[in-house]
């Protein structure tokens, strides 16, 4: 569990440095925005995660799904603006009730996850709370958007746009399979024992 451990606390520090790195190179300039405030949170998520190992808390694994839920939305912010889409100003406003909505259902007890019965660095035993699958719906849906708009984006990109966003596709397309595998398949059969890993 030690390198578990270690593993989370190089992320959240390696997230918050790029985040601040590119963040400070051009504040002005509304992606670095997007880009440094996904890190942040990104960051923070992987902290709460790491505290729900080190405290074993109900507290922490509820804070673990709610920046959960803020994670997908800033990184969809900063990848629409990456691809120059945009999107209705009313789907932007929904998209950030929604997720705002997650992130407050997250505390309340027995929404997301419930009858918890131990938690620990990897996961917790328990169960997933009634609104758990449209969590994960939320979280799923916005994540293939992602997926749907690098790819869509790279077949026209050209030059160091298109390699860009060749990396970032690739990322993205890992980070939906062990997200997606580890925080809601597993658990939707009780497996919650790798769900840090996310």
């Amino acid at each position: 569990m030690e390198f578990l451990a270690g593993i989370i606390i190089f992320t959240a520090i390696s997230n918050f440095l790029l985040g601040l790195f590119i963040f400070v190179k051009g504040p002005l300039k509304k992606l670095n925005r997007l880009f440094g405030a996904s890190c942040f949170i990104a960051t923070i998520w992987i902290f709460a995660n790491w505290m729900m190992g080190l405290k074993g808390t109900l507290f922490w694994l509820k804070s673990a799904s709610a920046f959960g839920s803020l994670l997908p939305l800033t990184a969809l912010l900063w990848i629409l603006e990456l691809c120059d889409k945009k999107i209705p100003k009313q789907g932007v406003i929904l998209l950030c009730l929604l997720g705002a909505s997650f992130f407050i259902i997250s505390y309340i007890n027995n929404f997301i996850v419930t009858n918890v019965k131990r938690i620990y660095l990897g996961g917790f035993e328990g169960e997933t709370g009634p609104f758990f699958p449209i969590y994960f719906v939320f979280i799923f849906g916005i994540l293939t958007f992602i997926v749907y708009l690098l790819i869509s984006n790279h077949r026209k990109a050209k030059g160091i746009k298109k390699l860009q966003i060749g990396y970032i596709l690739v990322g993205a397309i890992l980070y939906m399979t062990i997200v997606l595998s580890v925080s809601f398949i597993l658990p939707l059969f009780g497996n919650f024992k790798w769900t840090v890993l996310d």
